[in-house]
């Protein structure tokens, strides 16, 4: 365990990190996968995409958005979470975003990260991820989430995870058309991911941190300790 109390397996500041070559400009169509633009093209000719679009507008708005999933985070600054936010920074250098975006923090368990938003997007990252990852791994899931908003998944992404939640409790807004609107959304939803995984790595420029970070994500082992030589990347 680091001296800041975090679980993860390497102190943020290791001269041993590997120079990062910085991609200035670069295009989003770099790193997105074909099958990740198939199927946003596929999901923008569902004749009623438009109408549900604008009735989620409509029924939500920027503000109450932001508020839903910021009521129980911390932004990140140079202040708060200093590690993390000189980690952001190091990724946004790397990946040389046209904007500045929000980063916080939510007390959660849950190990994942998601980019939210409509007009301002921003990234929300558990605090479950920092327990379990290290620095560099961390590094990853803030370019793969970075990569969301670059590709303009942003909007989309937070469509589907309103419609999901709208549809659990059953509210009138999620009739028929917004359904079918749903399911083509988590079709696309899945394959946007194959993209932002390319653009963490991108961020990382190491597979074997990229492939580290997804592996323990899904299998909830930490580094260090007894748990060294229970996972294997071959």
């Amino acid at each position: 365990m680091t001296e800041d109390g975090s679980g993860n397996g390497r102190e943020f500041g290791n001269e041993e990190a590997r120079a990062k070559r910085v991609l200035s400009e670069i295009s989003s169509r770099a790193w997105e996968h074909p099958a990740d633009r198939a199927a946003l093209q596929a999901l923008r000719k569902i004749p009623v995409f438009d109408d549900v679009l604008r009735s989620m507008f409509g029924f939500f708005g920027e503000k109450p958005i932001r508020l839903a999933f910021q009521a129980n985070a911390v932004r990140v600054s140079d202040k708060q979470f200093p590690r993390i936010h000189s980690l952001y920074e190091e990724v946004c250098h790397a990946m040389d975003p046209e904007g500045e975006y929000d980063l916080f923090i939510s007390q959660t368990p849950i190990v994942n990260a998601g980019a939210y938003g409509m007009d301002r997007p921003f990234i929300i990252l558990n605090s479950g991820t920092i327990w379990l990852l290290n620095d560099e791994e961390i590094s990853f899931i803030l370019g793969h989430e970075l990569g969301h908003i670059m590709s303009d998944h942003v909007l989309y992404r937070t469509m589907t995870v309103l419609l999901i939640q709208l549809a659990s409790m059953g509210f009138p807004v999620v009739g028929l058309a917004a359904r079918a609107v749903l399911v083509a959304l988590l079709e696309w939803y899945r394959k946007s991911e194959l993209s932002s995984d390319r653009a963490g790595l991108l961020t990382v420029q190491d597979p074997k941190v990229a492939m580290g970070a997804m592996l323990k994500m899904a299998g909830g082992i930490p580094n260090g300790g007894k748990w060294d030589n229970e996972y294997s990347l071959d």
